[in-house]
C-alpha cells in the first residue's frame, strides 16, 4: 500500500512539474543579413605613425554609410591562420589594438597600452575578418 502511495504521488509530482513548462523556440525570419569579409595583412603594410602606435589600413568596399550609422561592425583578428581569433578592441601580447571606420576603410591601430618611452612592436602578420551587419532598431 505504501508503495502504491508513494508511485501516485510521484507521479503527481511529475505531472504538476512537467506541465508547467513550456518551450519557445523563436526563429529569426525578419531577412537581416551578415556579410564577412576576410583580409589578409602582411608585416610590411603597417605603417609606423610615430613612436607609441602603428596602423594598417584596408580597403572594404562594402562598408557603406549604413553600417556605420545604422548597422555594426565588428572586426577579429587571428595570429594562427584562423585558428582563434581575437575581437578588437584588444590588448594582446602587450600590445593594445584598436579599430576605426569609414566609408570603404577599416583602420586598425597597434599601441603601447601605457604609453612608455622604449616601447617595440614587431609588425606581423595576421588575418583580419571583418562582420557588416543590418540591424533592427527596437523601441523600448
Amino acid at each position: 500500500m505504501k508503495k502504491t502511495l508513494l508511485l501516485f504521488s510521484t507521479l503527481a509530482l511529475m505531472v504538476v512539474f512537467f506541465s508547467g513548462c513550456t518551450k519557445e523556440y523563436i526563429t529569426n525570419n525578419d531577412g537581416t543579413k551578415i556579410y564577412t569579409v576576410i583580409r589578409y595583412v602582411k608585416a610590411n603594410d603597417w605603417q609606423k605613425n610615430d613612436d607609441l602606435q602603428w596602423q594598417v589600413s584596408m580597403n572594404v568596399p562594402d562598408l557603406e554609410e549604413y553600417f556605420i550609422t545604422d548597422g555594426f561592425v565588428q572586426t577579429a583578428i587571428s595570429f594562427d591562420n584562423e585558428l582563434h581569433y581575437s575581437t578588437l578592441s584588444s590588448v594582446i601580447n602587450g600590445v593594445n589594438y584598436s579599430v576605426e571606420y569609414t566609408d570603404n576603410t577599416v583602420t586598425i591601430y597597434a599601441e603601447d597600452p601605457i604609453m612608455t618611452d622604449g616601447w617595440g612592436f614587431d609588425p606581423t602578420e595576421m588575418v583580419v575578418k571583418i562582420t557588416l551587419g543590418e540591424a533592427i532598431y527596437l523601441d523600448n
